[in-house]
C-alpha cells in the first residue's frame, strides 16, 4: 500500500488520493498512510459495495472532473449525469 501511495504522489498531491477498503482494514491503512485523513479512507462492509465505490471513482477520474466542479457543489459529492 505504501509503495502504491508513493507512486501516486508523483501524479497528484496526497490530498487527492482516496483509499477504498473493507471496514476491518481502516486502522491498518491509517497506520501505513498517516498523511491520509479519515475523510480520504472510504470503508465498505463487503466486496460488492467496495467495487461499486471504486467504479464510481474510476468514472469520475475518466470523466475529467475537476476540483472546480466539486467546489461548485454544496454537498462536495459529485453527481453522475
Amino acid at each position: 500500500l505504501r509503495l502504491t501511495f508513493e507512486r501516486f504522489l508523483k501524479l497528484c498531491p496526497a490530498s487527492h488520493i482516496y483509499i477504498v477498503t473493507n471496514k476491518q482494514y481502516a486502522e491498518l491503512v491509517k497506520e501505513q498512510l498517516p498523511e491520509i485523513s479519515d475523510n480520504q479512507i472510504l470503508t465498505e462492509r463487503n466486496a460488492v459495495t467496495a467495487s461499486v465505490t471504486m467504479k464510481m471513482g474510476e468514472t469520475l477520474i475518466l470523466s475529467g472532473l475537476t476540483e472546480r466542479a466539486l467546489d461548485s457543489q454544496s454537498s462536495r459529492v459529485p453527481g453522475l449525469a
